[in-house]
């Protein structure tokens, strides 16, 4: 299984978009589901983790890294 995240924040499992995005800041990791035009608002997802390095894997800051990331994103898509 390959997570994979656009320039857009989009996230993808095996190229197929799973219809999430993330934004990260300073403080937090930021996962939600856009707005859309058929009127579907904005919806954050409360994650385990308040942030995760997504370039890391066991980054040293001790934050949560990728892999965690990926099984939270799956996890997620699993119960909703």
């Amino acid at each position: 299984m390959t997570l994979q995240i656009d320039n857009y924040g989009g996230i993808h499992i095996d190229n197929k978009d799973t219809g999430l995005k993330v934004r990260q800041a300073k403080i937090n990791t930021i996962v939600y589901s856009p707005a859309t035009t058929a009127g579907a608002l904005f919806k954050e997802h409360k994650m385990p983790e308040p942030r995760y390095s997504l370039s890391h894997t066991t980054p040293a800051s001790g934050v949560a890294g990728i892999d965690k990331f990926e099984a939270d994103i799956l996890k997620l898509l699993t119960t909703s």
